[in-house]
Order: structure tokens, then C-alpha cells, then sequence
């Protein structure tokens, strides 16, 4: 059982829901992500909800955002993560000052860490397909924070020698396999990977912004 808790302040919002930081009755802080039941509009938004939940709670590793529960409340779901008091490392890069990027040391060690992650996500058959910045959040927002995966609402576990199909992720990140809508499996996490790396020394993604006309024209080149 979860223990009972106060909600203190919005975080943020999502297509689904908002995040609200919460106290426990112990005095720790946890993260809650509160889903409106109404807006699980298709059998898809619900799988891929149960899907995010039963990763989650299959993937115990200090480098990935920890569950610690799921609560019905009335019309929502509230899911109970571990709270990461550094926001996410979008936001972070863009705080730097006097120039939005991260220096050499601070990179090698969130990548480090980046990388831990997906190696056990991997030695586990699992492919994220939506890491960017804004889905890695901070234990605090400090070069020597610990960073953790989050958002698995695009995650799949394959087996044996199972391909994943859908075309999802975010352009700016995504693989071009999944970009022209190709079979792909868990190598796509590591060129979202490299793309991270390159935005947290340089302070922007490898690539421009793409419009649904570049879209098609970069999905007939590959």
C-alpha cells in the first residue's frame, strides 16, 4: 500500500493529465501524475497506459524513474513516481548560463548514466523510443545530479527476435528507421542517445525543426 499524501503544487501538464508535487505523511516528496479516465478516448491510449505501468514496475535500476504505485480516484488514475527535484534536462541546459549548454564533464557523466539505463533496458529486451531531454529528468539541478529515464508511454518489450512496427517518438530525436516507418528495435534508443549527447554540449539537437513536408521528403531519402 501507498502511503496517503498532500498535494502541494502543479509541476506540469501533459496530453493526458497533470503532475503535482505531493508530501507523504513520513515527510517525503513524490511526484503524481493524475490521469483523466476521459481522455483514455480508445483501446490504444489504455494498452499503451497498462503497458507504461507494467514496465515501470519491471524496471528497478537507479538510472530509471521509479513507480511506486497506482491509485484510481474517482475519474483518475493517479500514478506515484519518485520525485526529481532538478526538473528535466531540457530545462536544465537551457539555464545555463552564460551559454544554454553543458560542459565536457557534466555530459560524459549524465551520459554515463544515460547509458546505464538503456543497457538494462536492453539486457531486458526493452526499447524506449521517445528519449529526448524533457524525458530525463534530475534527482536536483546540479552537474553532479543523478539522471533517470521517464515517460514510457512509447516503450515496448520485445522478445527473442520481435521487431517493433509503430512510428512514434519525437522528430528531432527519432531514429530514421522509425522515421520511415521501418521494423526497428532497441539501436534506436542509442541514436535518440547520440542526439542527446550532441544538444547537452552544444545546446541544440543535431537537426532543425521538421515540418510534415520535410517529414515525407527525409522518409523518401532513407
Amino acid at each position: 500500500m501507498t502511503e496517503k499524501m498532500m498535494l502541494k503544487q502543479r509541476l506540469g501538464s501533459g496530453q493526458f493529465g497533470d503532475v503535482f508535487l505531493a508530501e507523504t505523511l513520513s515527510g517525503e516528496f513524490r511526484a503524481i501524475k493524475k490521469i483523466k479516465a476521459a481522455t483514455m478516448k480508445t483501446s490504444k491510449h489504455v494498452q499503451s497506459l497498462e503497458r507504461e505501468i507494467k514496465l515501470l514496475r519491471e524496471s528497478e535500476h537507479p538510472n530509471i524513474v521509479k513507480l511506486f504505485g497506482v491509485k484510481r480516484k474517482g475519474d483518475e488514475f493517479w500514478l506515484i513516481f519518485e520525485f526529481c527535484g532538478g526538473g528535466d534536462l531540457s530545462h536544465f541546459i537551457k539555464s545555463r548560463q552564460p551559454q544554454p549548454r553543458l560542459n565536457e564533464a557534466t555530459s560524459r557523466l549524465f551520459f554515463r548514466q544515460l547509458a546505464a539505463g538503456l543497457l538494462f533496458m536492453a539486457e531486458n529486451n526493452l526499447v524506449h523510443r521517445d528519449l529526448k531531454p524533457a524525458n530525463l529528468l534530475l534527482s536536483f539541478a546540479s552537474n553532479d545530479a543523478v539522471l533517470k529515464i521517464c515517460d514510457f508511454g512509447f516503450a515496448r518489450s520485445l522478445s527473442g527476435d520481435a521487431l517493433a512496427q509503430t512510428q512514434c517518438g519525437s522528430p528531432l530525436y527519432m531514429a530514421p528507421e522509425i522515421l520511415a516507418g521501418q521494423a526497428h528495435d532497441e539501436k534506436v534508443d542509442a541514436y535518440s542517445a547520440g542526439a542527446i549527447l550532441f544538444e547537452m554540449i552544444t545546446g541544440c539537437p543535431p537537426f532543425g525543426g521538421i515540418d510534415g513536408k520535410s517529414i515525407h521528403a527525409l522518409v523518401g531519402f532513407v
